[in-house]
């Protein structure tokens, strides 16, 4: 029996930055694959391009025949280092999606050390946008100090949405170093301009037309699958109703192995006239219908897990067999593949997963899908992956489960920095009389308003958005007499009014948090103090601005809070200029320029 969770593969209530590794391995590849000699060729100029882009629906085998080609020429001793990235739609969190490329990018060194953290990015709230093509930046910067070369790829690019990394991501290919590739994994083009890198002869593009299997190909896989010779005129029909389509191929082969014969196959598809959907329906059905009892039940009560493993099986299915279970799914080819150097960690073909998620609702009923997912929430929770349980409780519709894990998230040191944006996304899915009974959770979706914004001034609707959740967390720390939250609400009310360039209810707001404050809330300390400077710089008081704001520098300086004090030490700069204190201000920002440059 395997152990209940692997503590390297997820992130602990102990160790809340970890990432799940077993995304940072390439599914093992298939043992029989057909041989395809000319899209090896094709591949080998992403060598010799930045971005390589294989787009194609789901079951045209890109993943696939990228392995090949990597299995192929990594045995070449010139071959560059290869880091590897499988993205899912927990994803869409800009920190999150950069923190997995540089964790991956450590493959590109011979004795790995600390690439860029992002921690710019981290540290940016409450004094703006979290940075983040500034730490992108820096994290190009190390690459190039270091003098990486390496093949970066990122698996299932369509899953993601967030415009901010496609932002991001963009500017990275724009800076990207020569010794550096990229490879995007999607079932669509990317929503980003390629017209530049295609002029320039940049962009090596795969498409389905591409990956389709020939009808040649198509002879060879059926030869090598079924268990007896079709004549070649059946062949060529296969090929034309499945227009290359890899998934269908499989899909055909093992709903009619050992039960078929060459004139029920030509039977067979003389009677179809519909598309990819129905194909993979049907064949779905003769697939499952093969297998024995408890391996179809496995593969339905499992089906909406992202990844698997024996003890997460186990806790979902009721049954203490997953491992053998899983052996044997694999072992069967019915679309399971095991992850890399993952400690027992699997998970299913998209397409498959896809079609036999809709199985599952058919064939077990609502309430039966509702109670495997119940089961995965509750592993989750208990083995500390707090994301992976969130996005359950939000696939089950429990909102008194998402804010019950995301208070229980909140409590961990750093976790609305590190977490920001994730936190935002769940958020906006909560209704507004629901959310009203958490104050927390009312402060950190105004929180994370606010610094994810664009720009210091927030849009109205953001705005007014912001102003009510934030009056609903005063409401209820008020009642609860919670007063050093009370004084947080404040505080933020100060910033947010700096930024719109409301100056004296800033200040009106920073006095009401700094009487309430506690001594231990020292970052609210030197925001509500740095906003009496403002005031205090708006009145025309330089020098007592720059007064005010020595006490929040040198705490800063105490905790190592980098990032405030290079704003801080930018502000003071900008008061000894409007003072004439030339000299000063030069050495302020002289200092400011050296500390930035040593955090990227």
């Amino acid at each position: 029996m395997m152990p209940k969770a692997q503590p390297h593969q997820a992130s602990s209530d102990s160790n809340q930055n970890a990432l799940l590794l077993s995304k940072l391995r390439p599914p093992r590849p298939a043992s029989a694959l057909i041989e395809r000699p000319a899209l090896l060729s094709l591949l080998d100029r992403a060598l010799a391009c930045p971005l390589t882009l294989l787009s194609a629906p789901a079951g045209f085998g890109k993943t696939t025949v990228l392995q090949q080609w990597l299995g192929e020429r990594q045995r070449q001793a010139d071959f560059p280092p290869v880091a590897w990235v499988s993205l899912d739609g927990g994803d869409n969190d800009p920190l999150r999606f950069w923190s997995y490329l540089v964790e991956a990018s450590q493959a590109f060194q011979p004795h790995p050390t600390p690439l860029s953290p992002l921690q710019i990015a981290r540290e940016a709230p409450p004094f703006g946008p979290p940075a983040l093509q500034q730490c992108v930046g820096a994290f190009i910067n190390e690459i190039i100090r270091l003098d990486c070369q390496g093949l970066l790829i990122l698996e299932e690019y369509h899953v993601i949405h967030e415009q901010q990394i496609h932002q991001t991501l963009t500017f990275f290919i724009d800076q990207l170093p020569a010794a550096l590739h990229l490879v995007l994994i999607t079932r669509t083009d990317p929503p980003f301009s390629l017209a530049r890198l295609r002029a320039n002869n940049q962009l090596l593009e795969i498409h389905a037309s591409q990956l389709a299997f020939s009808r040649a190909e198509t002879l060879r896989f059926l030869q090598q699958t079924l268990p007896f010779d079709l004549p070649e005129t059946v062949a060529a029909q296969i090929e034309e109703q499945m227009e290359g389509w890899i998934a269908g191929l499989r899909l055909f082969t093992l709903g009619f192995q050992g039960r078929a014969t060459p004139s029920d196959i030509q039977q067979l598809l003389s009677s179809f006239t519909g598309h990819h959907r129905y194909l993979l329906d049907y064949f779905l059905t003769e697939v499952l219908s093969a297998q024995a009892a408890h391996v179809q039940a496995f593969l339905l009560q499992t089906s909406h897990l992202q990844r698997l493993c024996a003890p997460l099986c186990d806790s979902v299915t009721g049954g203490e067999a997953s491992e053998q279970i899983l052996t044997e799914i694999e072992r069967a080819g019915l679309f399971l593949q095991a992850i890399t150097d993952s400690d027992g960690w699997y998970r299913y073909h998209a397409l498959f997963a896809e079609a036999m998620q809709n199985e599952a609702r058919q064939r077990l009923g609502e309430a039966l899908v509702a109670l495997c997912l119940q089961r995965a929430q509750s592993w989750y929770e208990h083995n500390g992956m707090l994301d992976e349980a969130i996005e359950t409780a939000l696939q089950r519709r429990t909102t008194a489960s998402v804010l019950a894990l995301l208070e229980r998230l909140l409590e961990r040191p750093n976790a609305f920095r590190e977490r920001i944006y994730a936190i935002q996304r769940w958020l906006q899915s909560i209704p507004d009389e629901l959310l009203a009974t958490s104050p927390l959770l009312c402060f950190a979706y105004a929180s994370a308003l606010t610094f994810t914004s664009s720009s210091d001034q927030l849009e109205a609707s953001t705005f007014t958005r912001v102003m009510t959740l934030l009056q609903y967390a005063e409401e209820q720390w008020l009642a609860r007499q919670q007063t050093p939250r009370l004084a947080e609400v404040y505080a933020l009310r100060a910033l947010i009014s700096v930024r719109q360039g409301k100056i004296p209810e800033a200040a009106r707001a920073a006095r009401q948090a700094l009487a309430l404050l506690s001594p231990e809330q020292f970052t609210w300390h030197v925001v509500c103090q740095t906003t009496l400077a403002i005031e205090a710089r708006w009145l025309g008081h330089f020098q007592a601005a720059y007064q005010t704001m020595l006490p929040g520098l040198s705490t800063f300086r105490d905790i190592q809070e980098q990032e405030g004090s290079i704003v801080l030490k930018l502000f003071l700069g900008e008061l000894c200029l409007e003072q004439g204190m030339l000299y000063q201000a030069e050495e302020l920002f002289q200092t400011a320029l050296q500390e930035a440059k040593e955090g990227s």
